[in-house]
């Protein structure tokens, strides 16, 4: 990987962009937390930012394109100069300063997703991700029976005590469990989609067994849905092996995602169980992206 430099500007935190400015609004996690953000000399569109969730875990973000208020590195006057000699010196240092362990980065494999990124030394990967994709069947699919299986919509500030649950033993990432509980990977998971955002609660004979964080496709042009995603879906451990995950997911697609919609995921390639699940129920594998970490 070598010994990359990123150079940029930072943009002081008074500078961001929000609703009402014309870069628009950066996401709520870093409203919310440490964190800094620099828009690339190389790429004056792109943002790099680094913020503290909590954990503490450091994360390392590449963001874009944006439009910062029209403003470039090498602009003339601007509040933003001079441009920073090292992002990922000065990054890692105000990481250590902030007593945060370990900092994580993940780097998509396609290069549409960014501009070409190297990492610094120290930096090591950790996981695999596929990004996955599941297009509604253009015949008539037979519908589940569901039996046993219901679910009940709710926001993902409402489903905390039962999200925790379904991560305990979780094989996604671990390699990050020394670093935090099951508890605060879920404020993590909320902070990035939001505490609003719809969360289904699902159940085995009124009993809640799991949940699913996601956003269902919305119509767009010509009254075609957009596609949706699912950020998170997991079952507790009781109820793992027996095959509910693939019918679980089975029925929520057919039941509650809109004829001629999408959905995407990212899954952690090492988990196997999750993994197979997903491609029962017909999602795809589109693209790789790989995670890696420093330890400080």
């Amino acid at each position: 990987m070598g010994k990359a430099q990123l150079t940029g500007v930072e943009i002081p935190r008074e500078f961001w962009p929000t609703n009402n400015s014309h870069g628009g609004p950066l996401p709520r996690f870093l409203e919310h937390n440490p964190a800094r953000i620099w828009v690339l000399s190389s790429h004056p569109q792109w943002l790099i930012c680094l913020v503290i969730m909590p954990g503490p875990v450091g994360w390392a973000c590449l963001m874009g394109p944006t439009n910062l208020l029209g403003t470039t590195p090498q602009g003339t006057g601007s509040v933003f100069e001079p441009i920073c000699p090292d992002i990922w010196t000065l990054g890692l240092d105000w990481f250590r300063q902030l007593g945060c362990p370990m900092v994580q980065f993940l780097k998509a494999d396609r290069p549409a997703n960014g501009p070409p990124l190297s990492l610094p030394n120290g930096f090591a990967p950790i996981a695999e991700f596929w990004d996955l994709r599941w297009q509604y069947p253009t015949d008539s699919p037979t519908p589940p029976t569901l039996g046993k299986r219901s679910w009940a919509k709710s926001q993902a500030k409402d489903c905390g005590d039962i999200a925790v649950q379904t991560m305990s033993g979780s094989l996604d990432c671990p390699a990050l469990t020394p670093f935090r509980s099951d508890a605060l990977a879920w404020d993590s998971l909320i902070q990035i989609h939001g505490k609003n955002s719809p969360c289904w609660i699902l159940e085995w004979e009124d009993f809640a067994v799991g949940v699913l964080l996601g956003q269902l496709p919305e119509s767009g042009l010509f009254d075609f849905p957009q596609t949706g995603t699912i950020s998170y879906f997991g079952l507790i451990p009781s109820f793992r092996g027996k095959n509910l995950g693939c019918e679980f997911l089975t029925d929520f697609l057919h039941f509650e995602v809109p004829k001629k919609g999408a959905m995407t995921t990212m899954v952690d390639a090492g988990n196997l169980p999750a993994l197979r699940a997903y491609q029962k129920t017909g999602f795809e594998k589109i693209g790789t992206s790989r995670l890696f970490f420093i330890t400080l």
